[in-house]
This record gives C-alpha cells, sequence and structure tokens, in this order.
C-alpha cells in the first residue's frame, strides 16, 4: 500500500526528541502542503506543490538566545500549524516552557504575530498512530453502519534503529506521509503507490495456427 519514496534533509541539525515536534497543514486549493519541525530551539518549516511534486523549499525561525550567559537555553518543545478561516494561509504556534508564540508561516523569519494557546484536531477516515519502537500503523476509521466507528488495519512500517516521534498526513486524502525520528538530520516521505499489473505482460502469447 505505502512505500517510502524517498528523504527531505532538514536545512540543519537533526530532530528533538519531542512527541509533538512534526505538525503538518495542507491547503486544497492551492495545492500546498506545509511541514513544521523543531531542531533544538529551531523550527523548520518547509512547503512544497503536491500537484507539481516539487523539492521542499525551507525557512527556519530561530528563537532568541540567551540574554545573558548565566540564563539557559530554552528548548522549543511544541509546534503547531494551523490553518484560521480568515487568513489565506496557515499559521505556526510554537510552545516551549516559557513562552507561546504565533507566527505568520510566510513571515517566518519576522517577529511572532502574538501569543495564545490553541489546541486542534484532525478528523479524517484513515488514522495514524506512531510509537518510539520506529513503528507507524495506518489504519480506517469506519463511520457508517453496520461497522461504524470500527478500527480497520491498512498498513504499518517498522524501522527497529529509528525512535519515531511524529507521524502526520501531508494531504487531505491521507494518501502521503512525513515521518520524523529522533536525532535524524532528514524527514521520511511516504506515499500510497499503485501497483501495476505485470500478468498481462508476463503471459504466453498465442497465435492462431
Amino acid at each position: 500500500m505505502f512505500e517510502k519514496v524517498k528523504e527531505v534533509a532538514l536545512p540543519q541539525g537533526t530532530v528533538s526528541p519531542w512527541p509533538s515536534n512534526l505538525a503538518v497543514c495542507w491547503l486544497d486549493t492551492r495545492n500546498i502542503t506545509y511541514v513544521a519541525v523543531i531542531q533544538s530551539n529551531n523550527i523548520h518549516i518547509g512547503n512544497w506543490d503536491n500537484k507539481a511534486e516539487t523539492e521542499v523549499s525551507w525557512d527556519t525561525i530561530s528563537t532568541s538566545e540567551p540574554s545573558t550567559p548565566n540564563e539557559k537555553v530554552i528548548d522549543v518543545t511544541t509546534v503547531g500549524l494551523v490553518h484560521p478561516n480568515a487568513r489565506n494561509f496557515p499559521v505556526v504556534i510554537v510552545g516551549s516552557a516559557r513562552f507561546i508564540n504565533v507566527y505568520d508561516v510566510k513571515k517566518v523569519s519576522n517577529k511572532p504575530l502574538f501569543s495564545i494557546t490553541l489546541a486542534s484536531a484532525l478528523q479524517s477516515a484513515y488514522v495514524l498512530t506512531s510509537s518510539e519502537d520506529g513503528t507507524f500503523i495506518v489504519s480506517k476509521l469506519h463511520t457508517r453502519k453496520p461497522h461504524a466507528y470500527q478500527v480497520e488495519y491498512r498498513f504499518s512500517d517498522a524501522d527497529p534503529y529509528n525512535i519515531i516521534i511524529g507521524a502526520q498526513f501531508t494531504n487531505g486524502r491521507g494518501s502521503a506521509i512525513a515521518v520524523a525520528a529522533f536525532d535524524s538530520n532528514c524527514l521520511s516521505m511516504y506515499k500510497i503507490v499503485k501497483k501495476t499489473s505485470t500478468a498481462a505482460a508476463e503471459a504466453p502469447s498465442t497465435s492462431a495456427s
């Protein structure tokens, strides 16, 4: 069903060990997917065209450095991407033990728009779960009778050498996935690949006598 199609290198550093360090938001009307991943006290924001399957373009939000030698660096611990109805593009929500800031995804190098506390949930027929043992699972949540609210296994993949700390769908159809692993310098990208039938090509040819 799903196949690993490529790895996308981060612009610098490796993925931080936080359970909420990967966020995704897609704009169906523009065919654009945005992804945000935490690297230490930096947040890398990537985007690409889903239709043209362009390469990922990266920008980086750098949080403020300590103002005094005795001040500790506060690592960013969570990131979110939300698309409010009143805006044309998503906003980036960055949280740490000290602050929660909101940035314009088109102007990530500027100062935060404001501070706010938000929570969001994604509803889809496909459900994606991941765990630190390197496994992610795609299931289908049935919403109609006679199997309403039953979960059906669809796909899974495991890499015992990596600790997955974030996995998200990268489009509304649930046909593409981004996976972030601890201390990795890239994101693993998966997508549904249609299997081409080789039966016809391998079938012996017959000719009329």
